[in-house]
């Protein structure tokens, strides 16, 4: 058994175990944390309490670098529950700043569910962002599966996940 990302209409798919599929949201996650990490610290100076609307997102996001770092130091199995938890806490602050593709990823099923075309283009959006971050052991599989979500924002079908 394994996870099916596939279209109504279409040969574009992208398939795997359950198991790689989690590994490769995982070094997603893991290169979506280093990009916000660095980030975080070129835009250190930009968000200045009282001055900027979006200065408490900003240190919402600081405090979720903390928070995964705390979390994953522990290194347990549960570690991608936790990490969706986080995502989803930290939601307004991810949106603000145009990084909802995160949790948009991680935040749908194995199986019987759907990718809208709008989390294709935040997934997208994701991996176009992080791209100098992403493993380089997990590159070719995260760009065959980024093919199925260009394909979603391209032609406005949503993914089927099964």
């Amino acid at each position: 058994m394994g996870i099916w990302l596939s279209f109504k209409n279409s040969k574009i798919d992208f398939s795997s175990s359950y198991n790689y599929w989690s590994v490769i949201r995982i070094s997603i996650i893991k290169s979506f944390m280093i990009y916000l990490e660095n980030w975080i610290n070129i835009n250190s100076t930009t968000f200045i309490q009282g001055e900027s609307f979006e200065f408490n997102f900003y240190e919402d996001l600081k405090q979720l670098v903390v928070d995964y770092n705390n979390i994953n130091y522990c290194n347990n199995d549960k570690n991608y529950d936790i990490n969706l938890l986080l995502f989803e806490k930290n939601i307004n602050a991810l949106t603000c700043f145009n990084f909802t593709g995160i949790y948009a990823l991680v935040n749908k099923e194995d199986c019987e569910a759907y990718y809208s075309c709008g989390n294709a283009y935040d997934i997208c959006n994701l991996l176009e962002t992080i791209h100098e971050n992403i493993d380089k052991e997990y590159y070719e599989s995260i760009m065959q599966a980024k093919k199925v979500f260009q394909h979603s924002v391209d032609s406005k079908e949503p993914i089927c996940i099964s």
